[in-house]
């Protein structure tokens, strides 16, 4: 844990991006065809995990699926709006699927198609702990990032 927050501790002097990669002790990598990406509405990481993620598709010839949580119904249209403009501004294949889940976070993780590996970004400040129940709630292989700022999906 202190070797990965001094890492943290490095990135915001030098502005790089942090990938962790959790391997799932018993299905490893699963059968490497579905990666689902988690958006969060206006996150900072969200060029990072659209490039990694679709960089994984094609070293799969997999699928992608993005998801994303809201508290309510009523938001859900909105979140399904902006994940299908974002697919299309950033250029993301048209078979990449949308799925909105409607609830509290602990329990979507718990209710999301199952996917061979989950991508999620991180907070500025790290929760490893946070990182930890994550994981154990999808059942999968997880990837946890942080984006440099300096990428971009758009280009």
């Amino acid at each position: 844990d202190l070797m990965i927050e001094k890492i943290f501790e490095r990135d915001a002097d030098h502005s790089i991006g942090i990938m962790l990669l959790g391997v799932h002790p018993q299905v490893g990598l699963g059968q490497s065809k579905w990666v689902n990406l988690w958006v969060r509405d206006k996150s900072p990481n969200v060029n990072l995990s659209i490039l990694i993620s679709l960089q994984i598709k094609q070293n799969w010839d997999g699928n992608l699926r993005i998801l994303q949580v809201v508290k309510n119904q009523e938001e859900a249209a909105r979140a399904r709006n902006y994940l299908t403009k974002l697919i299309r501004v950033m250029r993301i294949p048209d078979d990449a699927e949308i799925e909105v889940l409607v609830g509290d976070f602990s329990e979507a993780l718990k209710k999301a198609p199952e996917a061979d590996i989950n991508i999620f970004g991180m907070a500025s400040e790290v929760d490893l702990s946070w990182i930890r129940s994550v994981s154990e709630k999808v059942g999968t292989s997880v990837l946890f990032l942080r984006d440099s700022k300096i990428e971009s999906a758009f280009a």
